[in-house]
């Protein structure tokens, strides 16, 4: 079996994503995942250094693995979730001082060694403000994916691809996705994940099932999903991608071409996400839940189990019985109060399904405490509303 059929897969997903190519003050991103940074990204993870080389602490150096050797790996993407585009207008600016580089890549000398910044239109001296007569900031307009998710594929030979998932699952440098202050929220390559044999990447991304949220709606499963493989020739749909970096120790390039499919993946749920299934949970009806409440009203006679005041509110001690019909033990009468002071603590002590018991005596003074709390949050309140009417 040859070794380009050997396969990995990657899920890069994360609150922000940028796949730019431009380095210039609009720094635009591509809407999937650029051959380009994903090699980066995998460059970051095994410690090795713009120049080529390995960081001296990095655990990889031996492995010879280079960026010629990562860039004749095909590569194809799955888009699971396309996000949506943001745009952040920033501003850079340091001391001048310290040797910098322009957007020209050279060094500005105007009297001072390593001032930079913004040139004039006639290309003598750097651009001050009037009022301060301080060095302009260099402006730039960066953008975003917000909340996107890609799986993505890389075929080439079973020795590389160990190397890069153990690289992955064990990166010297963190990495992120696209620029550094996108970081992934999930593991890249899970610990399960393997180097495996596909026929070809559409096979392979075909293989990685699409995880479905909480909420979402789903039509049909298997669901079609837009893919962007790399292939050897032209054909119905195929274009020029100029995004593979043969070394990042400058900004040469060279093409690929890559060609966009519709694939069928089937759909599961995430095993990285919340446990709770929203989507399976019975209709509450109105009728039946007040019945319920006024059932347990009545074992607690209508006060509330902590303060004995008259009960507002039914309080779930527990939520792991919710599909089952008899949870009269899981719910307890409280008043309004007590209610609020009950929420609040459980989400401070952030206790998941299980709710806190106002009988159980070891809650009893915390409670009582976020009680006064909330009595004095609220007389504050209504006294300073009171003063502002006079």
């Amino acid at each position: 079996m040859p070794s380009e059929l050997y396969t990995l897969l990657l899920r890069l997903q994360g609150p922000l994503q940028s796949w730019g190519e431009s380095p210039l003050e609009v720094r635009q991103t591509r809407l999937e995942p650029t051959k380009s940074g994903v090699i980066g990204l995998i460059c970051c993870c095994l410690g090795m250094r713009r120049n080529g080389c390995y960081d001296p602490s990095s655990s990889y150096r031996d492995t010879h693995i280079t960026v010629g050797k990562l860039a004749k790996l095909k590569m194809g993407v799955r888009v699971d979730r396309q996000g949506s585009l943001w745009k952040d207008f920033h501003t850079a600016g340091a001391p001048p001082h310290s040797e910098r580089i322009v957007h020209s890549s050279q060094p500005v000398r105007n009297g001072t060694w390593g001032e930079y910044g913004l040139l004039r239109a006639n290309g003598k001296g750097i651009k001050r403000t009037d009022a301060t007569d301080q060095i302009e900031p260099v402006a730039s307009s960066r953008y975003y994916l917000c909340d996107a998710s890609f799986v993505v594929a890389l075929m080439g030979a079973e020795g590389v691809l160990g190397v890069v998932r153990r690289a992955l699952q064990k990166p010297h440098w963190p990495p992120y996705l696209g620029r550094k202050c996108c970081v992934p929220s999930v593991p890249i390559v899970r610990h399960s994940e393997q180097v495996v044999m596909h026929g070809d990447l559409l096979s392979a991304l075909r293989s990685r099932p699409w995880f479905r949220r909480d909420g979402d709606k789903i039509e049909s499963n298997p669901i079609p999903l837009r893919s962007v493989v790399e292939t050897d020739r032209f054909g119905d749909g195929a274009w020029v991608e100029n995004d593979v970096r043969p070394s990042y120790a400058s900004w040469s390039r060279s093409e690929r071409i890559v060609r966009e499919q519709t694939i069928e993946v089937r759909v599961e749920r995430d095993p990285l996400g919340i446990s709770f299934k929203r989507d399976e949970e019975p209709k509450r009806q109105k009728g039946d839940w007040n019945w319920r409440r006024l059932r347990r009203a009545v074992t607690d006679k209508g006060k509330c189990v902590f303060c004995g005041r008259p009960a507002e509110n039914c309080h779930h001690i527990t939520y792991r019985r919710w599909l089952k019909e008899d949870i009269d033990n899981d719910l307890r009468s409280v008043c309004g109060l007590c209610h609020q002071a009950l929420t609040q603590i459980g989400s401070l002590y952030d206790v998941g399904i299980d709710h806190v018991d106002p009988l159980a005596e070891g809650f009893r003074n915390v409670i009582i405490k976020k009680r006064n709390e909330i009595c004095e949050r609220h007389i504050r309140r209504h006294t300073r509303r009171h003063h502002e009417t006079l």
